[in-house]
């Protein structure tokens, strides 16, 4: 049994069905959030648009101590908007993906300076905005404004991958599995879009989930492709690419004082981990090379850290200098440097590598 390509799809009972099942699940297992408000209540914009953002590649168990941490900052967008950039990455250290951070305060500010503090409530302009992407644009306008939109994110976008049975590799069947999403969410029958983004967001969170598919707990099992086939099994879909990311290495140095404190620097305004603190580090593409320029510090081959980020996998070595030694490096004689105490340091907003490093201390 094989479904062919959404476009040829043309039936309104079985997609009435799947949305009237998805929302009545909804209504008795959603999950409690922070962020979200309940079926008949009325979202707010900024908790919708600031948990969206953080959850972006971040779990939500990450994310709900932030979410509070930033509510309890700035309760509102204009407050997030005239907070210091350097407070909004501090409060976001150790989420990870930072440039979201400065888009994150960015956007606030256009909102503000644009909209009044107000988020609009049209797609195509939500999609001008700074950090905002087709997905989140459709998430807001459909979860806070309760517009019919095709929300798209991994969890929905392996739903349909296994209720449709959509062949292929991701990210090859993106536009397919858009169709699907779009002839499901858009129909005329959708009468509550918020509870089915949210719904679909929960089945693929807690039911459909990437290495555990609990079928006879689904409320949508009865259409699925993949699990009423016999021959196929739902762990299978989305088949996805293996993803190789190229390798760096680096060098983390603890530069201890006479009074046993520890050098921190506040980075740059651009390149990675931007108007953050940090240790001082060194970075490069050749481990040989790397290992032969630092090779007066003494690296010790076991003592390292490693760091997945969007791009690169790093491999950081971490060693201890004193201050003269650091400085006679000759790498660091410009970065905007400050002293902590042992107690300190672990009190200090650090990206979660630092945090790592910090361990080793």
């Amino acid at each position: 049994m094989k479904i062919s390509h959404a476009s040829s799809i043309d039936d309104s009972q079985e997609i009435l069905n799947f949305n009237n099942q998805a929302v009545s699940w909804y209504a008795q297992n959603a999950r409690s959030l922070p962020w979200r408000a309940m079926m008949g209540e009325t979202a707010n914009p900024y908790h919708v648009w600031l948990s969206e953002i953080m959850l972006q590649q971040t779990t939500v168990t990450a994310v709900i101590p932030y979410f509070e941490k930033f509510i309890n900052l700035w309760p509102r967008v204009d407050g997030l908007a005239a907070a210091d950039e350097a407070a909004v990455m501090d409060a976001w250290a150790g989420l990870g993906y930072y440039s979201r951070a400065r888009n994150l305060h960015k956007c606030a500010k256009v909102v503000c300076d644009e909209y009044g503090g107000e988020f609009p409530q049209e797609e195509k302009l939500l999609l001008k905005l700074p950090g905002i992407g087709p997905y989140t644009a459709a998430a807001i306008m459909a979860i806070a404004f309760g517009q019919r939109a095709a929300v798209m994110d991994g969890n929905i976008e392996r739903i349909f991958a296994r209720y449709r049975h959509v062949e292929g590799f991701l990210p090859d069947i993106k536009p397919i599995l858009k169709d699907y999403t779009q002839l499901y969410m858009l129909d005329d029958s959708v009468f509550d879009p918020s509870s089915l983004a949210q719904a679909l967001m929960d089945i693929g969170a807690t039911i459909c989930q990437p290495k555990r598919a609990r079928c006879t707990e689904c409320p949508l099992s009865q259409g699925c492709v993949s699990y009423l086939d016999a021959d196929l099994k739902p762990l299978d879909y989305p088949r996805k690419k293996v993803k190789e990311r190229p390798k760096r290495y680096g060098v983390c140095f603890i530069v201890e004082n006479d009074s046993q404190g520890y050098l921190i620097e506040r980075r740059p305004k651009k390149g990675l981990f931007a108007n953050m603190y940090g240790l001082p580090m060194h970075m490069e593409d050749d481990e040989a090379e790397m290992l032969k320029r630092f090779s007066g510090c003494e690296i010790k081959q076991n003592q390292f850290v490693e760091h997945i980020f969007t791009h690169f996998h790093l491999k950081l070595y971490v060693v201890k200098l004193g201050v003269g030694a650091f400085y006679d490096l000759g790498l660091f004689d410009n970065i905007n440097t400050e002293w902590v105490s042992c107690a300190e340091i672990r009190d200090v907003s650090l990206p979660s590598l630092f945090s790592k490093v910090v361990k080793i201390i």
